[in-house]
């Protein structure tokens, strides 16, 4: 059983939140498809590109 200190705590954790926005279904797979058509357009990098980039930062 939880003891009233980890209550508390987790229940001050939860009221911090930040609200989550939801997207519809509709929405989700608009976004899928998109993402799709820009990596068969050749829009992203690879991971040796990327692991270059994060030596930058």
């Amino acid at each position: 059983m939880m003891k009233n200190k980890q209550f508390s705590a987790l229940s001050n954790h939860i009221k911090l939140q930040k609200p989550v926005n939801r997207v519809s279904i509709a929405e989700y797979n608009r976004e899928i498809d998109e993402a799709v058509t820009r990596v068969e357009a050749g829009e992203f990098y690879t991971h040796e590109e990327v692991e270059k980039m994060a030596e930058e930062w």
